[in-house]
């Protein structure tokens, strides 16, 4: 046998395996795919954009019959203080009273957290066979003498005539009963419900503008949100303004969720 294969064949046997370096290994190994982090991602962008569209949605709705009420009441019909038909549901009045006084309030509670509270008086027209509810302010009813229920001059509202929800119904129904008793004429439907003079519809449409406003910005916000791609590592600042969209989403959200609850409970 030839001595030199066998030298061959020990330096073969003998020769050490030469180990892959850690990069080496990365390299040839194949890397498995993370599909978690980007479907989470995928499902937090999703979730943000049905949010904003709602938000959207609801703000549109808003804002529109928040328009609606406002140019309304700028072509308002006239009903002047010696009236002899009574107001009309969905009618926009500008009104005027001498008669007047205070007829009872409703408060609002969401879980026993207040949440508002409506004032309603009752007017007449000048020969006080006329009768009619209003809803106003809570010192609305100092326009009239606490004992003769005149006033000084002349009492102006504006407002849309609405049909007297069941609650408020049921709240002043101690002074219905005794006014239907006495004969006097009360404004009501043709199903016989009353109503009510609303002279807090531009208030109502001022808060719903404002709810408009928080939704929209919130919205932008959210978008904004979306656009904003994830931080490579050891990097900060998209995490840094994305941190801040998500503060002003939340902020703005909850303000116009707070002021939709208050007119959502309280005014409509």
């Amino acid at each position: 046998m030839d001595p030199n294969l066998n030298n061959t064949n020990n330096q073969t046997q003998e020769q050490p395996v030469m180990q892959q370096s850690f990069a080496q290994q990365i390299v040839q190994q194949p890397v498995q795919p993370q599909g978690q982090p980007k479907k989470e991602k995928k499902e937090s962008k999703v979730a943000v954009f049905f949010g904003s569209v709602l938000l959207i949605g609801i703000a549109l709705f808003l804002i529109i019959s928040a328009v609606v009420d406002l140019v309304k009441l700028g072509s308002t019909k006239t009903l002047p203080s010696d009236y002899t038909t009574p107001p009309v549901k969905g009618e926009y009045l500008d009104a005027t009273f001498h008669i007047g006084g205070e007829a009872g309030t409703m408060k609002h509670t969401i879980n026993f957290i207040p949440v508002g509270t409506e004032y309603y008086y009752i007017v007449f027209n000048d020969d006080m066979t006329q009768l009619t509810f209003v809803r106003a302010d809570k010192h609305w009813g100092e326009n009239f003498d606490a004992n003769t229920g005149l006033a000084s001059g002349d009492v102006k509202i504006k407002g849309r005539v609405r049909e007297m929800d069941y609650k408020i119904k049921k709240e002043l129904s101690g002074d219905i009963n005794y006014l239907v008793g006495s004969g006097i004429d009360m404004a009501t439907t043709d199903n016989g419900d009353y109503l009510y003079i609303d002279a807090l519809t531009s208030k109502v449409a001022i808060l719903k503008l404002s709810i408009f406003g928080c939704f929209i910005i919130a919205a932008i916000f959210g978008f904004l949100l979306t656009k904003v791609p994830e931080d490579m590592p050891g990097m900060m600042s998209n995490q840094k303004k994305r941190s801040a969209y998500g503060v002003a989403i939340a902020v703005f959200a909850i303000a116009g969720i707070v002021i939709l609850l208050h007119v959502i409970s309280t005014y409509m």
